[in-house]
């Protein structure tokens, strides 16, 4: 193989761009082969290393995984890649919802904490029944905006019916 055709990419973790990847990917052509020890090296995601596969397969080159030659274009790759990508979705999203029940459990809510505690909503509230203030003054004294005041008004509305 002529040295113009071997590429090397430095090992690099996070979301760095990859100049030799992207130069390999770019200049692959049919019969090639793509040399990695290991799909870890490869992909930093499962869904990264479904593109890169495809992108493979469409341009006829093989893949060496860990000394292992696959051909993309078979399918049985992608079919098997698939298969995990969507087992990784579907670990994440119960994590995700064990997480938020257990945060739920343990007092915490999910996303950001209220702009007012519950004295000011409250105090809020009382100023907005008394009629004395305008949506706008009331926002301004409570530093948040007008949307969050109606928003307020609305959900106490919601609650008392």
């Amino acid at each position: 193989m002529p040295a113009s055709r071997i590429l090397l990419d430095e090992p690099l973790t996070g979301a760095r761009p990859r100049p030799g990847l992207q130069q390999a990917l770019h200049m692959v052509q049919a019969g090639d082969t793509l040399v990695t020890p290991g799909l870890a090296r490869l992909a930093r995601s499962l869904s990264d290393a479904w593109s890169i596969i495809e992108h493979l397969a469409q341009r006829r080159a093989c893949l060496s995984l860990a000394g292992h030659l696959h051909d993309p274009a078979d399918g049985s790759l992608l079919r098997d890649l698939a298969l995990f990508v969507q087992f990784e979705a579907e670990l994440k999203g119960l994590q995700t919802r064990e997480g938020m029940v257990l945060a739920r459990r343990e007092g915490r809510v999910a996303g950001r904490e209220p702009k007012l505690s519950t004295e000011q909503r409250a105090e809020l509230l009382r100023l907005h029944a008394s009629g004395l203030h305008q949506v706008t003054q009331l926002a301004r004294m409570f530093g948040v905006s007008r949307p969050t005041v109606y928003r307020l008004v609305q959900r106490a509305a919601e609650l008392s019916a």
